[in-house]
């Protein structure tokens, strides 16, 4: 499996993406799905997305 990462952001003349890997989970692993990630600020929002079942996968709060 593959997946991008943004490792610049910007406009399409700053922008850099990379193609990585991803490998497969092994026995007794699992992938997670992230659905949403909310700033810590956002903290009540992201409750609310939750009360509103609004997401599938994981919500995240970042620092």
């Amino acid at each position: 499996m593959k997946a991008l990462r943004i490792e610049k952001y910007g406009g399409p003349e700053v922008m850099q993406i990379a193609e990585v890997f991803v490998p497969e989970p092994g026995a007794g692993e699992v992938r997670a799905v992230v659905g949403k990630t909310f700033a810590l600020d956002d903290a009540v929002d992201a409750f609310n997305h939750m009360q509103r079942r609004e997401s599938i996968g994981k919500v995240i709060i970042t620092p």
